[in-house]
């Protein structure tokens, strides 16, 4: 392993740490240690997806508190002016968005320190390497460019399609509370065949 560069040189370190303990680096052993190590990283994932959800969803409840709270101390005269629909949007679609965005957030967050981790390791290991993978991902993504727009423009499309298809809640407000034609009672009596005629007479 001595002319495998850091690699090697990393090997000979972990080959001694387990003759320290008294283990010999067999083919068994470092299977054995692959299955635990990986093993170990999916009970983590789990561990980290309900923590993130856990967050997700007290930034939901918070906010959602303090909105209703907003709503309930707010002028009389506004919540009478303001539509009921309004309010549930806000209160259901809204908030549940800003959670999305919250566990968005804190995916990004965890992938950029992965992301630094592993550049650290590679760079240990095999500097120039590394530095040719990073060539080669940038070409391909110079050369996918044109394609990567065309999957964006059809997004856009498809979400501009569905925005165009679900009408705002203060569109479906006022076509719920449009005015209903009435029609006087003195109308009815005079166009009605039946209807015999009010004598003006007292009796």
């Amino acid at each position: 392993m001595a002319g495998q560069g850091g690699a090697g040189h990393y090997a000979a370190m972990l080959s001694n740490a387990f003759l320290a303990i008294g283990l010999h680096p067999t083919l068994i052993l470092m299977l054995g240690v692959f299955v635990t190590l990986v093993g170990a990283r999916t009970v983590l994932g789990q561990i980290q997806s309900v923590w993130m959800y856990a967050v997700q969803q007290e930034a939901e409840h918070y906010l959602r508190r303090r909105l209703y709270h907003a709503i309930a101390d707010a002028n009389w005269l506004f919540v009478c002016r303001s539509r009921a629909t309004d309010f549930t949007h806000a209160l259901t679609h809204e908030i549940y968005r800003i959670g999305n965005g919250t566990n968005l957030a804190l995916v990004f967050a965890g992938e950029v320190v992965l992301l630094v981790l592993y550049m650290v390791i590679a760079f240990a290991v095999s500097a120039g390497m590394t530095v040719l993978v990073l060539l080669s991902g940038a070409v391909l993504t110079f050369l996918f460019r044109g394609r990567t727009h065309a999957i964006e423009a059809q997004g856009e499309e498809v979400s501009n399609t569905n925005n165009r298809s679900t009408p705002p809640p203060s569109s479906i407000c006022r076509v719920s509370k449009r005015p209903r034609l009435t029609v006087p009672k003195s109308a009815i009596f005079r166009s009605s065949p039946t209807s015999a005629p009010m004598s003006s007479e007292p009796t």
